[in-house]
C-alpha cells in the first residue's frame, strides 16, 4: 500500500513539474470564426484588439468584413477595440466579449463617430 501512494506522488510530482515547464498544453481549441464589420465614420479606420499577450493586434479596417476568431478573445468579460485613422484621434471601445456571438456589426445600429483632429495654428510671417 505505501508503495502505490509513493508511487501516486512521484507521478504527481512529475505532472506538476511537467505542466509548470510547459510540457503539458492544453488542448488546442476549435477556432470559432466570425465576419464582423466594424462601422465608423468616416470608414477606413484600422481596427486593433487588445490582447493581453501580444498587445495590440491589427484586425482589419472599418467598413470591411473582418475575419476574427473569438476564441483569441477573452472568456469573459470585455475587451477593447481600438480604431485608428490619420487626421482623427484614436477611438477605444469596450466590447462584451457575448456581443459577437449574437451580432456580426458593431455598433448594431449607427455608426462610431471620430473625433477630427483640430488643424494646429499656423504661424503667418509679414
Amino acid at each position: 500500500m505505501k508503495k502505490l501512494v509513493l508511487f501516486t506522488l512521484c507521478l504527481l510530482a512529475l505532472f506538476c513539474a511537467l505542466r509548470a515547464a510547459g510540457a503539458c498544453k492544453p488542448a488546442e481549441q476549435t477556432p470559432e470564426m466570425r465576419t464582423l464589420i466594424f462601422t465608423t465614420w468616416p470608414t477606413g479606420a484600422k481596427v486593433f484588439v487588445h490582447d493581453e499577450e501580444k498587445g495590440l493586434r491589427e484586425i482589419g479596417v472599418s467598413g470591411k468584413p473582418i475575419e476574427l476568431d473569438l476564441n483569441t478573445l477573452p472568456e469573459k468579460g470585455d475587451f477593447t477595440v481600438l480604431f485608428k485613422l490619420d487626421g482623427f484621434g484614436d477611438r477605444e471601445e469596450k466590447i462584451p466579449v457575448v456581443f459577437f456571438r449574437k451580432n456580426a456589426r458593431y455598433p448594431s445600429t449607427g455608426t462610431l463617430r471620430l473625433k477630427a483632429l483640430s488643424p494646429s495654428p499656423t504661424s503667418s510671417t509679414s
